[in-house]
């Protein structure tokens, strides 16, 4: 092996070794992480934040940009139709705690940013539910 190729292979080998130390120790660009199930009481006490029936529970995130926000998406929860469950409402709830209780924050099928009440833009992206500017 020639010492020109010899030493593009050990630059390589360095560069791997370094990338891959750096990785290790955390210092690599983090990837976001998205939100993430509610536990069961969680779930409980914001079904009940909400006044939702069992029928209309469609989805339900909590973020884990910060864990005091929530969305709930209106929907047929699994085993439900418009037949056995009529009058289900659409659209999305965004919701904090505060003081140990969820409490409704911005609702609606077309939550508008001039809205009050709306989660950090972080939140907003880690809970795949931004709101829209207003032109």
């Amino acid at each position: 092996m020639n010492a020109h190729r010899r030493s593009a292979c050990l630059v390589t080998i360095r560069t791997v070794v370094i990338a891959l130390g750096c990785i290790g120790f955390g210092l690599a660009p983090s990837v976001a992480e998205a939100a993430r199930k509610p536990t069961r009481s969680e779930r409980a006490a914001i079904i009940r934040a909400v006044g939702a029936r069992q029928c209309e529970v469609g989805k339900i995130r909590v973020s884990t940009v910060d864990r005091r926000w929530a969305i709930f998406d209106f929907g047929f929860a699994p085993g439900f139709s418009p037949y056995t469950c009529p009058n289900v409402p659409t659209g999305s709830i965004f919701l904090q705690k505060r003081r140990g209780k969820w409490r409704k924050m911005a609702i609606g099928s077309d939550i508008t940013c001039d809205q009050r009440g709306l989660p950090p833009r972080a939140v907003q992206n880690d809970l795949k539910r931004r709101c829209r500017t207003v032109s």
